[in-house]
């Protein structure tokens, strides 16, 4: 499981994205060293799509305070209870920003979804 989080750093009311010339779309970083503050995007070619290239993502040019995060991305490996006799999974998933490859006989299955933090950084 992984986690990445979209932020409204300007207060403008909406998602912070890449600049010029990715312009429009939405940076997704996370914490990478545990001191409360988004450091590391994944997007690191800026492309739209989070994929083996970005593994372990980029600097971020100034860290983001968790209270500006207005957006979570999910990610969740799941795998068959049961190994399945004569298969073998090489695939590599990316899952956040890891690549994980599970060379097991289990089936997996991965699934990503983004949560919309709706109510956070509204004023009274």
């Amino acid at each position: 499981m992984a986690f990445a989080y979209a932020f409204d750093n300007d207060g403008d009311g909406a998602l912070d994205t890449y600049p010029a010339p990715a312009d429009g779309i939405v940076i997704w970083a996370y914490d990478s060293n545990s001191d409360q503050t988004l450091d590391r995007h994944l997007d690191k070619n800026m492309n739209g799509v989070i994929d083996a290239s970005d593994a372990g993502g980029a600097s971020l040019s100034t860290t983001i305070g968790l209270d500006k995060i207005r957006a979570v991305r999910v990610w969740l490996l799941a795998q068959t209870r049961y190994p399945v006799p004569g298969y073998v999974d090489n695939e590599t998933y990316v899952v956040g920003g890891r690549l994980v490859t599970p060379a097991n006989n289990y089936k997996h299955c991965l699934l990503d979804g983004m949560v919309l933090c709706r109510n956070m950084g509204a004023s009274d």
